[in-house]
């Protein structure tokens, strides 16, 4: 099971001994370096990082910006015209004008693909449609009506049913349901683990879906932030449906939250594309576990206090309570010399009594 974990991302810091791992940065990258705590850190542990980070002649900074730009922000304006031109074609239609309310459904269509962002884009969308099948079915289009009541139906499901369609001014017997054109198994690649996908205005943790073949309207959210949103596709023969999200930036959020500790390693990596980063999670004891990465290669955890690479600024020993008095070390040093040259003159015979003739002794050698 994986354990709640303190992504930090960290670069060398200029001017460091350090050696460089990865690509070598730019002079600005090389003095930004990316900490980002993603459970709530104690002080004690964000102390124990700071002290980690500094023995390994690294530094820290705030997270990385993704790179990829979202679409525009909400338009009020805009969904303001769009809803304006809807109300048109109804009461153009209601006239049986239906060349002009076709027109203002086309202008009502255009916006809406022009502002995929707005996140109603799909239900307005659905109305355009579901307005315009009356209106060609009137005209003896029936296979493009059965087309358009599709589009609503697919794009709007199964919430609430358009207000058009309640309202049709040219409903025949052969409005009461849309074509049934099947559902396809397909699987929604492109995205990163942390996105949302919002597909036809609904959140889905899923990437495998059973959709109805026809257009659909879709959303990529990041970070809470939304960073794509477009109508897709789905055909008969499509199996996966690929969505263009940018990939998240190096060292971002977003890029290192696939990362993650079970038991005593680092898992998820293998997508990070961080040159050097780290993880670490609050220790069993004191203090924290700590890993070194450079992109998917980890090392071991290790254990990390708060103290731990500080510089030694006392003595090994202490000096001891009792102390003599500074003129007994010149007399200790004294008596010692003193001890020391008596006993070199001792060897050499100094204190010998001169009247006290020294013992002799001869050897006359061996008589026969």
């Amino acid at each position: 099971m994986s354990q709640a974990v303190i992504l930090v991302w960290v670069s060398v810091t200029t001017g460091s001994a350090a050696p460089h791992v990865g690509e070598e940065p730019t002079p600005h990258a090389r003095t930004v370096t990316t900490f980002d705590y993603t459970t709530s850190a104690t002080p004690s542990q964000r102390r124990a990082i700071t002290a980690w980070a500094q023995s390994h002649l690294l530094s820290i900074a705030a997270p990385a910006t993704d790179a990829a730009t979202g679409p525009r922000g909400y338009d009020s304006g805009v969904v303001e015209r769009i809803e304006e031109l809807l109300e048109q074609a109804r009461v153009s239609a209601g006239s049986l004008d239906d060349a002009l309310a076709l027109e203002q459904l086309a202008l009502a269509e255009a916006l809406i693909y022009e502002h995929p962002e707005l996140p109603q884009a799909g239900f307005l969308l659905a109305e355009a449609a579901a307005q315009q099948a009356p209106i060609v079915e009137h005209a003896g289009q029936a296979r493009l009506a059965q087309i358009q009541r599709l589009r609503a139906a697919t794009l709007e499901g199964e919430r609430v049913r358009p207000y058009a369609a309640a309202t049709e001014v040219h409903s025949t017997s052969s409005d009461a349901r849309g074509p049934n054109a099947g559902s396809r198994d397909v699987t929604v690649t492109g995205l990163a683990t942390g996105d949302t996908l919002v597909w036809n205005g609904s959140p889905i943790a899923a990437r495998r879906l059973t959709v109805p073949i026809g257009e659909h309207h879709v959303q990529v959210l990041r970070d809470s932030s939304q960073i794509w949103a477009g109508f897709l596709l789905v055909h008969d023969a499509d199996r996966e449906i690929r969505v263009p999200v940018a990939p998240p930036a190096p060292c971002s959020r977003a890029d290192l939250s696939v990362a993650s500790v079970r038991r005593d390693h680092v898992i998820g990596s293998q997508r990070v594309r961080c040159p050097l980063w780290a993880i670490a999670r609050p220790a069993a004891g004191k203090g924290i576990d700590v890993a070194l990465c450079r992109r998917a290669e980890c090392g071991s955890l290790m254990n990390w206090q708060e103290g731990f690479g500080e510089p030694l600024v006392k003595p090994l020993h202490e000096a001891h309570p009792w102390r003599l008095p500074s003129w007994a070390g010149y007399v200790a040093a004294g008596v010692g010399a003193a001890a020391a040259t008596s006993l070199i003159l001792w060897q050499s015979g100094a204190f010998d009594d001169p009247e006290e003739q020294p013992r002799s002794f001869t050897f006359g050698g061996i008589e026969e």
